[in-house]
């Protein structure tokens, strides 16, 4: 019963940037969406990051859209890679440590 309560909260959010996708498609899109859901759209709309906005990119600097698509697609694998980069040079760090602790 504790474990329940405890997966319901990824769930969750999992449900809530789901919507907020929705969201961001119906905008991009010109989607209608129902009056009943609109709202609830509206208040997820704090969950759409746009990295590349005018806090931290313009669009201009970006080049044409060809280069701000690239940039925009791209950008989440290079972390992710970076992500695993780190935990790698972590793990041989850590793995050579202990060797040489083993060895003295």
């Amino acid at each position: 019963r504790v474990f329940s309560k405890r997966s319901a909260l990824p769930a969750k959010v999992r449900l809530a940037v789901g919507f907020a996708q929705i969201g961001a498609a119906a905008s991009d899109f010109s989607i209608s969406i129902p009056d009943v859901l609109r709202p609830l759209l509206l208040s997820l709309r704090v969950l759409r990051l746009d990295l590349w906005g005018p806090a931290f990119i313009p669009h201009a600097c970006l080049g044409g859209y060809m280069t701000y698509m690239l940039v925009t697609a791209t950008f989440p694998v290079a972390l992710m890679l970076v992500a695993v980069a780190v935990r790698l040079a972590r793990r041989c760090y850590r793995a050579r440590r202990h060797a040489d602790a083993e060895g003295r």
